[in-house]
């Protein structure tokens, strides 16, 4: 049974070092020019993002590694909270929900594609207030969207619904 608890570890610290991989190779579909003063461009935080998720998963790799080689069996009691089919619902549908959002960002665009996505993710954590769940999507994306678009003068991705809009005014 240990030997089996190691295995699902071990796998899943695999599958997010390759999660991590995937983000950086996505965010490379962000790419547009750079910032007016900033330098930064939108590949710039999912890049990083990524980069941290696969080097975290590689040092908690390493590390069960090396208490499988000098036989420290303290890691056994973090296991049992996986074992939770709430939380690994919850992990699965987080990582589903990530990775369409990422996917398909640059197709829907930014403005269409977020509150959707933050009404799921709300919900999927576990909140049933559908009005705060509205509200929050939507301020949020609004106050997101107008602190890079004014401030920071950072362009989020338009996909369908931008270009029908004419935006150029509230500058």
């Amino acid at each position: 049974m240990y030997l089996l608890r190691k295995l699902e570890n071990n796998v899943l610290t695999l599958c997010f070092s390759l999660f991590g991989i995937w983000v950086v190779w996505l965010s490379h579909r962000l790419d547009v020019p750079a910032g007016i003063e900033l330098g930064f461009n939108l590949a710039f935080y999912p890049r990083l993002l990524g980069w941290s998720i696969f080097i975290i998963s590689l040092a908690i790799l390493l590390q069960q590694f090396l208490k499988a080689e000098f036989g420290d069996d303290k890691g056994t009691q973090a296991v049992q909270h996986f074992k939770n089919r709430a939380l690994l619902k919850r992990m699965g549908g987080s990582i589903v929900l990530v990775t369409a959002y990422m996917s398909l960002i640059s197709i829907v665009g930014y403005l269409l594609l977020t509150p959707i996505f933050l009404f799921a993710f709300i919900s999927l954590l576990g909140n049933r207030n559908w009005v705060m769940i509205i509200l929050v999507s939507i301020l949020l994306t609004s106050l997101v969207y107008f602190f890079f678009w004014i401030l920071l003068y950072i362009p989020l991705p338009e996909g369908v619904l931008v270009p029908q809009l004419d935006l150029s005014g509230l500058l």
